[in-house]
């Protein structure tokens, strides 16, 4: 396989469920084990909600133009470059995301930046951590 070829798409679900307690809904991120569990139980399976999601594999250029648009580089009152990490992370979600089978009102959400803005944090957050674990290899990974 050639490295210019397009590498596939990334493919990531992300399992929830929502609680209602005294008068407060939260939506609670479930790990794929407890997901898992969940669905083969008969009393817990139909809590269980499920968004796919899916990704672009990131090239070199995507990579560096995310690293330059995090990157602050004349902070007015430091004057020192600054990188970050909640830019980085803002600019690669709305980058990279390219799909979900998101809906309302029994219609389809498009993937936009404005869209993902609307989206609960720890919603946000979790696919963002899962996708970052994906294309970023471990330790372990690298052979060390």
């Amino acid at each position: 396989m050639s490295l210019f070829e397009g590498l596939d798409v990334i493919k990531i679900k992300l399992y929830y469920t929502v609680k209602k307690e005294d008068n407060i809904t939260r939506l609670v991120i479930l790990s794929d084990e407890k997901a898992e569990e969940m669905l083969e139980n008969e009393e817990t399976k139909d809590s269980v909600e499920v968004l796919n999601t899916t990704w672009k594999t990131m090239n070199w250029k995507d990579n560096n133009e995310i690293m330059k648009a995090a990157t602050n580089s004349n902070n007015p009152i430091t004057g020192v470059t600054e990188f970050s990490l909640v830019a980085h992370r803002d600019i690669t979600i709305k980058r990279c995301l390219q799909g979900w089978d998101l809906t309302e009102d029994g219609q389809n959400v498009p993937v936009t930046p404005q869209n993902i803005d609307r989206l609960p944090v720890n919603i946000i957050r979790s696919i963002y951590n899962k996708y970052d674990e994906i294309i970023n290899y471990t330790e372990e990974e690298m052979g060390k």
